[in-house]
């Protein structure tokens, strides 16, 4: 069950760095609508009505860093040391994440022993 949780936060870190413009546009609105009521803007995302197609868009997940944003704003800047650690993290994380559940399903008479996935 974490392994899958880590593949979704890296899919959403990801999401990060391919709209952080959008974020950045977004942090701005919100800033202006929230500013002194940062737990209202977390309150307004998290009960925000979505369609099935927006579940697999980008942009709405990317709504929760400009919200985050509003606690640390690093996380709306392309620059920051924030930014690049999560970008990078949910590019570098979904591959071994994948090969630990290969090796889990399949065991050792899989691609991928648990053994060999263990030690590396």
């Amino acid at each position: 069950l974490f392994n899958n949780l880590n593949i979704f936060i890296a899919l959403c870190e990801i999401c990060l760095g391919r709209n952080i413009a959008y974020i950045q546009r977004d942090y701005r609105k919100l800033l202006t609508k929230y500013e002194g009521n940062e737990w209202g803007a977390c309150i307004a995302y998290l009960t925000m009505p979505l369609t099935l197609r927006q579940l697999f868009d980008g942009r709405i997940w990317s709504k929760m860093w400009s919200t985050y944003a509003l606690y640390d704003p690093s996380y709306q800047n392309h620059e920051s040391f924030g930014f690049f650690i999560d970008f990078g993290n949910g590019l570098s994380t979904i591959p071994p994440s994948l090969l630990v559940n290969v090796a889990i399903v399949q065991g050792s008479n899989g691609v991928a022993s648990p053994l060999w996935v263990g030690c590396v």
